[in-house]
């Protein structure tokens, strides 16, 4: 069973030439009515089965000139829609740096840790912040103790 694959396609490019693309959602219209995942491409690709095998490769290169024309077509509109962007009407440097916002929160034990060296404070102490990691001399030979010494 031989099926008329060239009139398909020809269908298929007066479609592509004749949809009208007048603004970004026609872009995207366009994308998926024919490039889309259940665009009219993929539906012409299914035919690949019924068609005869001596035909199939002058099927496949037709449809994939078909298919560089939709997509070029469709590349050239969309770049010419965002160059046309919204955000060229804007009154403001896009490219300035944003302003400064902080992120997150302090943790519950810092506050709660803040708090209580704040409460020392206002009774007389002090804060002092040594080192978190005590080396072998501060530990042991400072404090004379021996080398065979089991510590």
């Amino acid at each position: 069973m031989s099926i008329n694959w060239e009139e398909h396609l020809t269908i298929l490019q007066q479609e592509i030439d004749h949809f009208s693309i007048a603004n970004l959602e026609d872009v995207e219209r366009y994308r998926v009515a024919f490039l889309g995942t259940k665009g009219k491409l993929k539906d012409i690709m299914s035919l690949m089965s019924k068609i005869e095998p001596t035909e199939k490769k002058n099927f496949g290169l037709k449809v994939n000139e078909l298919k560089q024309f939709a997509e070029k077509k469709w590349m050239d509109s969309s770049s010419l829609f965002e160059s046309k962007s919204e955000f060229k009407n804007l009154d403001f440097d896009m490219t300035a740096p944003a302003g400064s916002y902080s992120i997150g929160s302090k943790h519950p034990i810092r506050i709660v840790r803040n708090q209580i060296i704040d409460t020392f404070k206002r009774i007389g102490f002090t804060v002092y912040e040594g080192p978190e990691i005590e080396d072998d001399w501060h530990n042991f030979t400072a404090l004379n103790t021996p080398a065979d010494h089991p510590a």
